[in-house]
């Protein structure tokens, strides 16, 4: 069981990773990666999610390998769509780059991110009859695309009423941004005024980025962690939490659902 894990933007560890672009599980021969850590790894699952040192480096990627969702720590990455178009993000920017996206990648040197892909061995393998990928209303077409914390959210039902006991229910707003071709890994932006919510444990893989407001998530030993703009936090599968927060919070997420 894995704890409520804290994001660091200078992590130096080095784990066998598995490549975005080829299943290649040697980093000594990734074309794209110098450094990497996961911080949550399911392969039964097709769950990565962790941070990662690139390489500087050009080059063409005519179909990408996994469903992921990235935030810029540091440096920029640079990418030229299959259509003309340019997305360029820099520090605490993310983009979301869908499974079978084509589009030409340009990383300068020392650019750091933080991450979640979604790439389950049966279709890593091609042994799935699924579409290659999957878009949410409001993009019509399978390409990378930038993270707008500023899009307009719709109103969604909150957490269980027997789950909150603070005296007032949030009202809670969200967006759902990307979505997997099995429904399984989307990306989004959720936000909630102040409330309280008891220890539960949920059947997601989460990696939450504030970018406004603090949550206070606290775990079954009683540990508490606080969380802000420009931090990372993953929540795996099973793992008990409590949330506290004082005031409106808006974060862009990630969900892996297993």
């Amino acid at each position: 069981m894995y704890p409520i894990i804290t994001y660091h933007r200078d992590e130096q560890r080095r784990d066998i990773f598995r490549s975005w672009l080829d299943g290649r599980p040697q980093l000594d021969d990734d074309l794209l990666i110098e450094r990497a850590f996961y911080y949550s790894k399911n392969e039964q699952h097709g769950v990565y999610s962790g941070t990662a040192l690139l390489r500087e480096v050009s080059l063409q990627i005519d179909a990408f390998a996994a469903d992921l969702w990235l935030i810029v720590i540091g440096g920029r990455l640079t990418l030229r769509l299959s259509n003309g178009d340019e997305i360029i993000a820099t520090a605490e920017e993310s983009l979301v780059i869908p499974r079978g996206a084509q589009f030409a990648l340009h990383n300068e040197a020392g650019t750091r991110v933080w991450f979640t892909a979604y790439q389950p061995e049966a279709i890593a393998d091609g042994h799935s009859d699924a579409p290659p990928f999957s878009l949410a209303a409001g993009h019509a077409t399978a390409q990378p695309f930038k993270v707008d914390a500023d899009a307009e959210l719709d109103p969604i039902e909150g957490p269980a009423a027997d789950l909150i006991t603070s005296a007032e229910r949030p009202t809670v707003h969200r967006r759902v941004l990307y979505l997997s071709a099995d429904g399984k890994f989307s990306v989004g932006i959720w936000q909630a005024t102040a409330y309280t919510r008891r220890l539960a444990a949920f059947g997601d893989y989460e990696l939450m980025y504030p970018v406004q407001g603090e949550i206070e998530l606290s775990n079954a030993l009683g540990e508490s962690f606080v969380y802000g703009p420009g931090q990372g936090v993953v929540v795996n599968r099973g793992v008990s939490n409590a949330w506290h927060s004082t005031g409106l919070v808006k974060k862009i997420y990630s969900k892996i659902s297993v």
